[in-house]
């Protein structure tokens, strides 16, 4: 009996490659106007968006630690500010380690 080998596709990885492709594609004006096309990104968009994100804050939060102990707090300059409180206008400033933080946790 011979065994039939069958490719293991990983489906998430399969449909962020896929977004990616599209997002590259949109790019092009003339591509972008296929309403096909930019229906299909938009089903991607939220969750790419959601995945580089966290990527980004944990390898930019682990980049601030190995800078720490070689050098100045960079990790803990001010890169913006934080709106604890909008309506009542309190913010705070917000260092690089505290927005990668918000962003992972």
């Amino acid at each position: 009996m011979q065994i039939k080998e069958v490719p293991v596709i990983e489906i998430s990885t399969l449909r962020r490659d896929l977004y990616i492709v599209t997002s590259l594609l949109l790019a092009d004006k003339e591509v972008a106007k296929a309403q096909a096309m930019t229906a299909r990104a938009n089903v991607f968009y939220e969750n790419e968006v959601r995945r580089l994100m966290l990527w980004a804050s944990v390898a930019v939060r682990g980049l601030l630690d190995l800078l720490a102990e070689k050098e100045d707090r960079f990790s803990e300059k001010h890169c913006g500010e934080y709106w604890a409180d909008f309506r009542a206008g309190k913010k705070e400033p917000l260092t690089f380690r505290q927005a990668c933080n918000s962003s992972v946790h």
